[in-house]
């Protein structure tokens, strides 16, 4: 780590925070979720500067806990995808 950026975890970046399906670890839910986060949504913010959390990387992931509304509410970006439904 460079002398100029901040610790870990204490980022003075603003913040996108990224809601998707979980689905079952190696489901095709969960498989679609990872490469849409990675490859869509945090390839398209990172480069304007926003650390990218996931909603099922909190703590208190699972339910809707009051650590996932306060970020809810105090990210500058939110980028939600509440279902997991292919339209063709």
């Amino acid at each position: 780590m460079a002398a100029d950026e901040p610790p870990e975890g204490d980022s003075t970046k603003p913040e996108c925070f990224v809601i998707l399906p979980i689905g079952a670890t190696n489901s095709d839910v969960r498989k679609r979720s990872n490469q849409i986060f990675r490859h869509v949504i945090t390839a398209a913010v990172q480069p304007l500067g926003y650390e990218v959390t996931r909603g099922d990387t909190l703590e208190q992931s699972g339910q809707i806990s009051l650590q996932m509304v306060e970020k809810l509410l105090n990210a500058e970006l939110v980028v939600a995808r509440l279902v997991d439904r292919i339209y063709k």
